[in-house]
């Protein structure tokens, strides 16, 4: 198979199911391909858990030259608890049957099977199941049966392409069976969100409904609140500090969200069935449902409605497409309040949570089972979802002719953020944290150092919390002794940490780090004499916004950039345009480079100057050779024909091609197209914007020169009556208008922090009226013909001529 990746496949994978015995069994043959499959393919891992299940090994075979070498030995299996769940403060009480096979050859088959019987008795022994076909590696074969006994029901959900299913019955007994064959690897891509699972698999449960799970949900952790002992002890303190039932409220939730750490020991039927309340007050830990029945009962003992519920932190709001069963969720919040638009949700694991009881955080969520009488679907919750945002300001004053800089960073978390940065804070402490910051920025001026202490402020009432940092950076500028010339380089990493590398090849979903909102500011103090083009680019998607904004106002310049995701995941039909905008924005937006200029460098760009007096002269010469073209000589015509005054309405498009040489030169000079500093600048700039940049400036300034030079040809052209002038200046409004759309219309179409705005519409608008209405005066107007009727050469000498 092509697709090989660990230098083996599996030859087979059998899987036998029985619901009515709790067994499985196991078949696997694992074929060596390669010298790597050697290494990745020679150790056999069988996970079970000891509190409920019994694991029997039948076989270890290992084939060579297709004769059988039976490896089966008990002893050499090692059993070790595998507590992978750890990190995550979860004990589970899972274990390992861990075997090492010795004198494992290119070419080998390695077969083994085993059983797994038993099942948690906190189910009460229905039955769920999620049957796989499809695996991380290629699978020949695969063969799955399920054996479901007389009287029993089953619901079966099938994702992705699955096998056919085969159904034959025995004495009343079902038999379920799947095969397939040359089974490739299902394909993982990195960004895939959290629900998504493109593994063809089946699941099966006997629950016939969610109101089932509900129901074994409130056998299996009832709720009360007439527990006594400690828990009666807290109760009457949190009621003799509470001056309102609201304070009473808050007061538990603070209390088991703070006090109460996050640790479960998830043995047995603790997998699912939560301590009692005063246990785990007198133990000081619990898991998320043993934290969440907690808060439940404190709130029903101050006479406060409130429930379990359950909830998928993966599949969230597409929880309800997996079948009804208590499997489909893997944590325990809580429900506040009796009607459901008007709910409270708390999720009793998150501590350090600021805000008062509405406006308290809850993550997304999606849907929830409420565990609940009549509960008989899930919840949507619609909860406090005002997610927070992350304002950042990093300020440098820069002293004039040194080179030794003050950075200030003053970043502004609110509502989950600043529940985050709370909790980062108390088990990381300040130190630690302002070790972090200096180590971040310390990547991008190495020599830099902290000359203050963080200052935090935290407001947990508005949820709210400012840290301060400050920072002195030598070296800021570093500068080139041959163009006389530094740089200030900056980045916008905070923007970039967020944006996924993808390809422009995406087959699956791409997953964003929603809720995320960063205003981010750079400020630039001094007095130092740099020109910063006020410019911006934005880019605005369903699932993303980003918006950036460069300008210089006195002695400040400020670079802006807004950057938010505004849904959690990106659907594979949108993935190219996010792939292609992740690289405009990394390549291109994000950075920003200011050249700074020692003293005495010049002022105007001289090669620009030049380049626009060769071209001025250009057209000067071609409108010459235009003028003198011979349109009728003197003897044809004889005598001159009459001409008509210059009056009436021809003043007006006269006095506009007057104005339009000044109004492009002053723009000319406003926009700093002759400045040496601008066009160092561009010089400067990212590679994958110079050459778009210098390219569009000589297309601008070409075109404006050839407008100005062809309105002052036809301002001479008016004035001498040329019969030529009438086509001219028909040419002038049409070449007006295409020079104004191309040029807009190339700003647009590039990847330069540019973008058409209203006056950019309106200009290119104002041409196209404007030049409809005088192209058509001057192409039908009597007073036009009889008025421009000089030719070249004139055929009366003595009459006044312009000599160009």
């Amino acid at each position: 198979m092509e697709s090989i990746t660990e230098g083996y496949f599996i030859a087979l994978l059998e899987q036998q199911l029985h619901a009515g015995k709790q067994a499985a069994y196991t078949r696997v043959i694992r074929e060596i391909v390669t010298g790597a499959g050697v290494q990745n393919g020679s150790e056999i891992y069988i996970s079970f858990l000891p509190d409920y299940q019994q694991l029997t090994v039948h076989e270890v075979i290992v084939w060579r030259d297709n004769k059988p070498q039976q490896r089966l030995d008990i002893d050499a299996f090692k059993v070790l608890a595998q507590e992978s769940d750890l990190t995550r403060f979860i004990y589970n009480g899972a274990y390992t049957a861990y075997l090492l096979l010795e004198d494992i050859r290119q070419g080998d088959r390695i077969e083994y099977s085993y059983t797994v019987r038993g099942q948690n008795p906190v189910f009460g022994g229905r039955y769920y199941k999620d049957i796989y076909f499809q695996s991380s590696s290629d699978i020949a074969q695969v063969y799955s049966s399920l054996l479901v006994p007389q009287g029993r029901e089953f619901a079966f959900r099938a994702f992705n392409d699955v096998p056919e299913v085969k159904i034959t019955e025995n004495d009343g007994t079902k038999r379920y069976v799947w095969e397939d064959s040359q089974v490739q690897a299902a394909e993982y891509e990195d960004y895939q969100p959290s629900w998504f699972d493109n593994y063809a698999h089946v699941q099966v449960s006997e629950y016939a409904g969610w109101e089932e799970v509900a129901k074994w949900g409130m056998e299996v952790n009832p709720v009360k609140s007439d527990y006594g002992g400690i828990f009666a002890g807290t109760v009457s303190e949190l009621k003799a500090t509470s001056e309102s039932p609201a304070d009473y409220q808050l007061a538990a939730i603070k209390l088991v969200q703070n006090d109460i750490r996050y640790m479960g020991v998830e043995t047995g039927e603790h997998s699912h069935r939560a301590n009692s309340p005063s246990e785990v007050l007198e133990q000081g830990y619990g898991d998320c449902k043993d934290k969440s029945l907690l808060l439940v009962a404190l709130l029903k003992a101050g006479g406060v409605e409130a429930q379990l519920a359950l909830v998928n932190t993966y599949y969230r709001e597409k929880t309800g497409e997996l079948l009804p069963s208590p499997m489909a969720f893997n944590h325990a919040v809580v429900r506040i309040g009796p009607e459901e638009g008007n709910a409270v949700w708390i999720d009793p694991t998150i501590s350090f949570q600021g805000g008062g009881l509405r406006t308290r955080y809850f993550p997304s969520y999606g849907k929830a089972l409420v565990l609940k009488k009549g509960a008989s679907d899930l919840e949507l919750i619609r909860a406090n979802y005002e997610h927070g945002k992350i304002y950042c300001e990093e300020t440098y004053f820069i002293p004039e002719g040194s080179d030794t800089v003050k950075l200030e960073v003053r970043t502004t978390y609110t509502h989950n953020h600043a529940d985050d940065m709370r909790s980062m804070l108390a088990y990381s402490g300040q130190v630690e944290t302002k070790k972090n910051y200096l180590d971040y920025y310390a990547r991008l001026y190495p020599d830099i150092i902290s000359i203050a202490p963080l200052d935090v402020a935290d407001d947990e009432e508005e949820n709210k919390l400012v840290i301060s940092e400050y920072y002195e950076i030598k070296g800021f500028i570093e500068k080139d002794s041959l163009s006389n010339t530094g740089y200030i380089d900056f980045y916008a990493n905070l923007i970039n940490e967020q944006l996924p590398s993808i390809a422009a090849s995406r087959k699956h979903p791409v997953s964003l780090n929603h809720p995320y909102d960063l205003d981010y500011k750079i400020r630039l103090i001094t007095k130092e004499r740099w020109k910063i083009p006020d410019d911006q680019f934005s880019i605005k998607r369903d699932a993303y916004f980003f918006h950036s904004y460069h300008s210089r106002v006195e002695d400040t310049t400020t670079l802006h950039y807004q950057f938010a995701f505004l849904k959690e995941f990106v659907p594979v039909e949108k993935a190219r345009q996010l792939a292609a905008d992740v690289e405009v924005l990394s390549d291109e937006q994000l950075g920003y480079r200011i050249p700074v200029y020692a003293e005495g460098y010049p002022s105007l760009a001289w090669n620009a100057i030049l380049f626009s007096l060769v071209l001025a002269g250009l057209y000067a010469w071609l409108a010459r050779a235009i003028y003198r073209r011979r349109t009728l000589s003197g003897e044809e015509a004889g005598e001159d024909q009459p001409q008509g005054r210059i009056g009436g309405w021809m003043i007006l498009p006269l006095i506009g091609l007057i104005l339009t040489p000044f109004s492009i030169l002053g723009q000319l000079l406003s926009a700093d197209y002759y400045s040496y500093e601008l066009w160092q600048n561009m010089l400067n700039a990212l590679p994958g914007q110079k050459w778009e940049l210098i390219s569009l400036m000589i297309f601008e300034m070409a075109g404006n020169l050839f407008v100005g030079c062809y309105a002052i040809f036809c301002v001479i052209a008016m004035l001498n009556r040329r019969d030529i002038f009438p086509k001219l200046v028909i040419g002038f409004y049409i070449s007006n208008f295409v020079f104004l759309a191309l040029d807009h219309g190339l700003v647009y179409l590039s990847s330069l922090p540019f973008s058409m705005e209203g006056s950019d519409v309106g200009d290119i608008a104002k041409a196209l009226v404007g030049g409809a209405i005088w192209v058509s005066y001057f192409s039908v107007s009597t007073r036009v013909k009889d008025t421009f009727t000089v030719p070249y050469p004139r055929p009366n000498p003595l009459r006044m001529r312009l000599s160009p």
